[in-house]
């Protein structure tokens, strides 16, 4: 059984995705939230949830199962897995084997990634952890867990939070995953319109309109929303509304929050129109939503 130390309330974030892919039901316990382990001797567990996986031996004596052969584990060592990888960790046959652990969903982290940076953890994922990386002690990414940690005993959950994204960062910065970056000088309203798109991230987006955009983009409205449209799928309204949608389903899924408190914070003005689009994109009410999707984790 786990035991959480700390939790964040996040939302998700915007890519250029499906409105499937928005939109499917999802857990969200567990992200940037510290958990504590414990696997019996002889015994093994895999991470199963989506999400990146940071794990630290914290004691104890194992194994971290990598094609094509076992890792040996020992205390301080830092293990990172990301989407759909195959992670399995095993005690040895004398000891039991303690993990603290937390898991990042890089869709719940808005106003932090843009797009580009976006595109590097999908890159680093498909690279070097589709199967999972291991740190040995004495590493700069095992040290900063070693101080998250010592961070969360004191009930700092801010900074323990921060922590965890330092921690990605150290990964990334270390990895030197190759992107495509924009060129520096935009030359097309659409290179401007790209290159805006990869930096900004959904936070911003939120409080802009198409004028403003497209004034910073060099051409009209219009055009602007011609380009929008293409990279998309659909129009600006639409796109501002589900981004809408998706914070409201994160505050229902993570907060305690009345269903009125929810629309506002989420950016609609009544509830009435809330609730019938939230209904059309997701097929139920939003009460309904918090009851099935919630319980279902809570008995997990």
């Amino acid at each position: 059984m786990s035991r959480t130390c700390c939790t964040v309330f996040t939302q998700s974030r915007w890519t250029r995705r499906s409105p499937s892919t928005f939109f499917r039901p999802v857990k969200t316990d567990g992200h940037l939230s510290l958990h504590e382990r414990v696997i019996a001797p002889g015994t093994e567990w895999s991470p199963e949830e989506s999400g990146w996986w940071f794990l630290r031996v914290s004691d104890g004596e194992g194994y971290f199962w990598q094609t094509p052969r076992p890792i040996p584990l020992s205390v301080g060592m830092t293990i990172v897995a990301a989407h759909g990888s195959r992670c399995r960790l095993r005690a040895s046959q004398l000891t039991s084997l303690r993990l603290h652990h937390f898991r990042l969903i890089p869709e719940f982290l808005p106003g932090v990634l843009t797009p580009l940076e976006r595109q590097q953890l999908d890159a680093l994922a498909r690279r070097d952890l589709a199967t999972g990386q291991a740190w040995p002690f004495d590493h700069p990414v095992s040290q900063q867990f070693d101080a998250l940690v010592r961070h969360a005993q004191t009930g700092e959950s801010l900074v323990v939070r921060c922590q965890m994204l330092q921690l990605l960062g150290l990964i990334l910065r270390d990895a030197k995953v190759p992107t495509v970056v924009p060129e520096p000088a935009a030359i097309t309203a659409r290179d401007r319109f790209e290159r805006l798109i990869l930096q900004m991230p959904e936070a911003d987006l939120q409080n802009e309109t198409p004028a403003s955009l497209a004034k910073r983009c060099g051409c009209s409205v219009r055009h602007f929303s011609r380009l929008f449209r293409e990279y998309f799928g659909h129009s600006f309204v639409p796109k501002k509304t589900e981004l809408r949608l998706i914070k409201a389903r994160q505050l229902l899924l993570e907060t305690d929050a009345k269903i009125i408190d929810v629309a506002l914070d989420s950016g609609f003005q009544h509830v009435g129109q809330f609730t019938t689009l939230f209904k059309k994109q997701f097929g139920m009410t939003p009460s309904r939503y918090r009851q099935r999707y919630r319980n279902n984790s809570s008995t997990r």
